[in-house]
């Protein structure tokens, strides 16, 4: 919706498809990659602090059923050598002891059982913390890998020659739409401007890409243009906006 076809147009706008929009292209995919594997491994992340905080709580239950275990198996050993001091357990009392002596074993039971399903739990969770600093690592090396194949560096992402504007490279729509306004700027007479939210400034890099809107300084270029009639009698000619692809 920003073209309309026209054989006897005075102005025509050429969109170049060369090696800086397919770097871009691939830069574009790269980047969408890296974030989804920033995103997969920040879920990851809050599994394995659920899962620590869950451990922290089960170590915790644990701790107080093995006090526990451990004050009745003092109780019932002080029972028995109290018994034992006094020529051994009752016959009436030997039916009592046994069975304390069993819920021990069985209470004993228990907790081993709970242990070895905590320790299960602690192994699972440490192979989680190995397979996600196994995935970190690698997501550090795939962004070394993008930072060495997309420097940071100069192009032209369009460029009017005095009879037509070039479009060489674009991210989306409003990325489009901000190259082709400055080099409509430039098709118009307007020269670049040292503002660097302004539209004819010749670095695509603090402007509202988003919500746009002519700053004070293209404003004050373009009515510098009408008003200055050496330039309506010398159009600019190879103008261009640049722009530097940042890691």
């Amino acid at each position: 919706d920003y073209f309309v076809y026209d054989p006897n147009a005075r102005l025509s706008i050429r969109l170049i498809y060369d090696q800086r929009q397919d770097e871009s292209v691939q830069r574009r995919d790269q980047l969408s990659k890296l974030t989804q594997n920033e995103h997969g491994l920040s879920q990851k992340n809050t599994e394995l602090k659920a899962m620590q905080q869950n451990l922290a709580r089960h170590s915790g239950a644990l701790d107080v059923q093995k006090q526990s275990l451990q004050d009745l198996s003092q109780n019932y050993n002080a029972m028995i050598r109290q018994y034992n001091q006094h020529g051994g357990v009752p016959a009436s009392q030997q039916a009592a002891v046994q069975q304390s002596l069993a819920q021990l074993r069985q209470q004993q039971h228990v907790l081993d059982q709970q242990i070895a399903s905590f320790n299960l739990q602690v192994n699972a969770y440490n192979q989680k913390v190995d397979e996600l600093n196994r995935l970190d690592q690698g997501h550090n090396l795939a962004i070394d890998q993008f930072n060495q194949r997309f420097q940071p560096r100069l192009f032209d992402k369009g460029l009017f020659n005095g009879r037509e504007i070039h479009i060489y490279e674009f991210e989306s729509k409003e990325d489009l739409r901000l190259t082709l306004a400055h080099e409509f700027g430039h098709a118009l007479g307007m020269k670049h401007h040292n503002d660097p939210k302004a539209l004819m400034y010749p670095m695509l890099e603090e402007q509202d890409m988003q919500h746009f809107r002519l700053q004070s300084a293209d404003i004050a270029l373009f009515n510098a243009r009408w008003n200055d009639e050496l330039l309506k009698k010398s159009p600019n000619f190879n103008m261009c906006m640049k722009y530097n692809h940042s890691t």
